[in-house]
């Protein structure tokens, strides 16, 4: 949000990420707290790995995490992280809704004439919300960079 994400940005890592055909990239222990996995790694007696990294405030997100939500939380909400954990379950819930209708714009839409080269109906699109057009631009210049890519141009 500091870098002026959109929403999807707002929604954070994705549980589940497509990086090919037949290949998904699972983070399964994204709805766990670290405490939590500390703690239940403690009662086990299992020693866990911690990166020395996590504590370099010349990161920003180590800055955010370890100065900016505990003042946050201080100052104005104690709740602020759950808050913000709220805001992006519903930033991923609002994308994937506007995912849906971009895929529909983008078959209406668009015509892919090769891996490099697409025609739009700009009229059918320009009847649409501005963030519904950007959102489909956005669309077709990844799958055609994507395309361009695999096919080794």
């Amino acid at each position: 949000m500091l870098r002026g994400s959109g929403l999807a940005g707002v929604g954070g890592i994705r549980r589940v990420r497509t990086l090919g055909d037949a290949v998904s990239l699972i983070r399964p222990l994204l709805g766990v707290r670290r405490e939590q996995i500390v703690q239940y790694l403690a009662e086990l007696n299992q020693p866990h790995c911690h990166d020395a990294s996590n504590n370099d405030r010349g990161m920003t997100r180590n800055r955010i995490r370890h100065d900016l939500l505990p003042q946050l939380a201080a100052d104005f909400s104690p709740g602020v992280v759950d808050s913000l954990l709220r805001l992006g379950t519903l930033a991923v819930e609002a994308q994937n809704v506007i995912d849906g209708i971009v895929a529909g714009l983008v078959e209406r839409c668009v015509q892919r004439e090769s891996a490099e080269r697409v025609s739009i109906d700009s009229v059918a699109l320009a009847a649409q919300p501005r963030y519904l057009i950007r959102e489909t631009l956005i669309a077709v210049l990844e799958t055609t960079l994507l395309a361009a890519t695999s096919d080794g141009l």
